[in-house]
């Protein structure tokens, strides 16, 4: 982080940081801000800029951000009261371009909106903190193939009291190697596979869809990847995904703060997603 602009933080009755790429000073929209030890949650609007209340500044110690294309980022109270532009080192991964004809190609499904739902309504926070609303799926896919995803589906529980501003992530691993269940990986390793954050809000409950109408390229080096939801902000909307039961290759991942994640030793409980995909044959 550089430290450019010195100003009076709580001249006003809110502080405003702005977020940019350290590289090009392009803003960075969408990303998680959460204010450290109280895990009070902001975020960053489109143009990169995100405003807290002063009242929520007391007893402060750090902040953590976290979101789209960077690593999870602790920032010490002390950096942040001298500038009001934050920088950050932004992760590029260049993926190959994935041409697929319409001879060898077929659409699957992975999951099913009629698979049990089971769990209590209760919103799942983040390993050992007060907020930070998180899901977090792990997904076998199919191997050695080239991968379009279409459509993805979640459903969400009817204790939903107003809309909710979810944050939806998409990593693979730039490792060789196949994760392993309950071993931690960092943030670092992984790449976002969609080219732009993809953030929704959503009013209602039942089954929420998003459609990717060009699909979401996943080349055939990755066989598997996390979908994490992020709640953005701190309403009570009280935004929940139940959980499924199912054979399916979907299985609960974490997603440890700050940056670290994982998949759960294998079982059939996993958040209730529904993936479409198109998908090359051998």
């Amino acid at each position: 982080m550089a430290v450019f602009q010195v100003f009076n933080l709580f001249a006003q009755g809110s502080v405003q940081w702005e977020l940019r790429d350290a590289i090009n000073k392009d803003p960075l929209p969408y990303l998680k801000f959460e204010i450290l030890p109280s895990v009070k949650v902001y975020s960053s609007d489109k143009a990169g800029n995100v405003a807290v209340p002063s009242h929520a500044l007391n007893d402060w110690d750090a902040v953590l951000i976290s979101g789209y294309s960077i690593n999870d980022t602790i920032i010490d109270r002390k950096s942040l009261q001298v500038s009001e532009t934050i920088f950050l080192n932004t992760k590029t991964y260049d993926l190959p371009e994935i041409i697929v004809s319409s001879a060898n190609y077929k659409l699957i499904q992975i999951g099913s909106k009629e698979d049990e739902i089971y769990d209590s309504k209760q919103p799942i926070r983040a390993y050992n903190t007060k907020g930070s609303f998180r899901y977090t799926a792990f997904i076998d896919l199919p191997r050695k193939r080239d991968k379009d995803l279409y459509k993805l589906s979640f459903l969400i529980s009817d204790v939903l009291k107003e809309s909710a501003l979810v944050s939806i992530r998409i990593l693979a691993s730039t490792s060789n190697e196949k994760l392993k269940p309950g071993k931690n990986y960092p943030i670092n390793d992984f790449i976002e596979v969609a080219a732009a954050p993809i953030v929704k809000e959503v009013r209602s409950p039942g089954w929420f869809t998003v459609d990717f109408p060009e699909g979401i390229s996943v080349p055939a080096q990755f066989d598997s990847i996390f979908v994490v939801f992020d709640l953005l902000d701190q309403r009570d909307s009280f935004f929940h995904i139940p959980m499924q039961k199912s054979k399916s290759p979907i299985e609960q991942g974490f997603y440890i703060t700050p940056g670290v994640l994982g998949v759960f030793h294998h079982n059939l409980e996993h958040p209730a997603i529904v993936l479409d995909l198109g998908v090359a044959d051998k």
